[in-house]
């Protein structure tokens, strides 16, 4: 069984999601010139809070670094600021599933809803978009919206170079009428594909999630997301299936390595 000591009282949880080709979900969402974009990967941890959450997302890209443009909706203002890869690499190294013949453990579960619910029965106010923050983080130029209207939140990314097809609009919608702000990304013109780092966004939320329809624009048809959860108990998903491994088709002789 994956490692929960006894009497631990932090779990690091892993879990492996595979969206399929009718979803076509991800989180965050390319919106660029180039298309298709190459994210065949998602990789996130969360940090749960008293009443904060800290995401650090890991963005895969392939193309030309004047096209680079990603967008992730949050719940509330978050602030920026860069993580590392190395932080992922060590994540991915500590936490592979082991299987042990002689392991005793307990563990508690808590419900975290790991995908964002929308909405999309609300109606939108018209309004214009609010520019709330903007400046370099890292090797990123960043900008933080908000705002009432899909359409107008859509034309503001357009007019600023964030290309959207047909279901642009129809995308926004659910984080626009859940009062969701916007982070958009840029790499600033002096910075190549080889600069990118994660980014780091804290902000006030009770339960992590990831909002996952955006990245229908540009993504490939099956991704995968690997999100790390690192709280007071095991997280397991409120909203979406989550897998549950048959022990007795386990090799337990060999380690679990079929």
């Amino acid at each position: 069984m994956p490692g929960y000591g006894q009497k631990t009282t932090a779990y690091l949880s892993a879990c492996l999601l595979t969206l399929f080709p009718a979803a076509s979900y991800a989180c965050g969402g390319f919106f660029c010139s180039t298309f298709p974009i190459s994210q065949v990967n998602e990789k996130i941890l969360f940090i749960q809070g008293e009443g904060t959450v800290t995401t650090h997302v890991q963005i895969e890209y392939s193309g030309r670094p004047e096209d680079f443009a990603w967008i992730l909706p949050v719940p509330s203002l978050p602030e920026l600021s860069v993580s590392h890869n190395e932080l992922f690499r060590q994540l991915e190294s500590a936490t592979q599933p082991s299987f042990v013949l002689d392991f005793l453990g307990e563990e508690n579960c808590f419900n975290f809803p790991i995908f964002f619910r929308t909405d999309d029965a609300v109606p939108a106010a018209e309004g214009s978009v609010e520019i709330v923050s903007e400046g370099q983080v890292g090797p990123f130029d960043t900008v933080v919206i908000t705002g009432e209207d899909p359409e107008a939140v859509a034309t503001w990314l357009r007019d600023n170079g964030y290309l959207l097809d047909g279901l642009g609009v129809e995308l926004l919608a659910p984080y626009v009428n859940g009062g969701f702000h916007f982070v958009a990304l840029k790499l600033a013109p002096d910075k190549d594909l080889g600069d990118l780092q994660p980014i780091a966004l804290s902000y006030a939320a009770e339960k992590p999630g990831i909002p996952i329809q955006l990245t229908a624009i540009a993504t490939e048809p099956d991704l995968g997301v690997l999100a790390w959860i690192l709280a007071e108990n095991r997280a397991i998903p409120e909203n979406y299936l989550h897998v549950e491994v048959n022990e007795a088709k386990i090799d337990w002789l060999n380690g679990g390595r079929n």
